[in-house]
């Protein structure tokens, strides 16, 4: 009897804590950032269309993909993410019914440190981070430089890869904020794209 009261006491007790610290834990994602300190985002953005992982994407996506990553000397794999902005459906014939893809949207929020993105993939990339040739060339920072330049009406396909499409919509954007258009994407990029989301 008093070990089974031992035994029910540890585990009760395990509960209390496991459950305890899970209710008081601070909201800090992946990158060790906590939203709940920065409080609101100084602007944030909605971006919608269509998600395809590579291997179910519309042929002349597939194509366009693989030469980027030639181009970065990376092999693409079947369910590497390309999302096509709306604005760009027609230019690959995306419609409602074309088959694989998944409709939705990216959130994004600037909090002047940082962008949080929230969508069918989540992430932060710190403004500390360079997005570029030379620099940060894939993964989630190119995601959202893609998704930037988009929303600023200069729509790339969103694969994760910075290739020239990527590059010439980037300095075009810098051309318009009227800063340095070197196709880098630094700290005075990262706060010229989020103070006009």
């Amino acid at each position: 009897m008093l070990k089974r009261l031992k035994k029910t006491l540890a585990i009760t007790s395990i509960l209390v804590l496991a459950f305890s610290s899970i209710s008081f834990a601070n909201p800090v994602d992946e990158n060790n950032v906590n939203y709940e300190e920065l409080g609101d985002p100084v602007a944030s953005a909605t971006i919608r269309g269509y998600d395809f992982t590579y291997e179910n994407a519309p042929q002349k996506v597939k194509e366009e993909y693989e030469e980027t990553c030639r181009e970065l000397n990376i092999t693409p794999k079947a369910d590497d993410d390309i999302f096509i902005p709306e604005q760009l459906a027609s230019t690959y014939l995306i419609t409602r019914s074309t088959y694989g893809y998944i409709y939705g949207e990216y959130v994004l929020d600037y909090y002047v440190s940082s962008f949080r993105v929230t969508g069918k993939k989540s992430y932060t990339v710190s403004t500390e981070t360079t997005v570029g040739y030379g620099h940060t060339k894939s993964g989630n920072p190119v995601h959202l430089t893609q998704l930037l330049v988009g929303i600023r009406n200069h729509p790339v396909k969103t694969d994760s890869l910075f290739g020239d499409d990527t590059y010439n919509a980037v300095k075009t954007c810098q051309r318009e904020f009227g800063i340095s258009a070197d196709g880098i994407v630094g700290k005075s990029t990262w706060s010229a794209f989020g103070i006009r989301l």
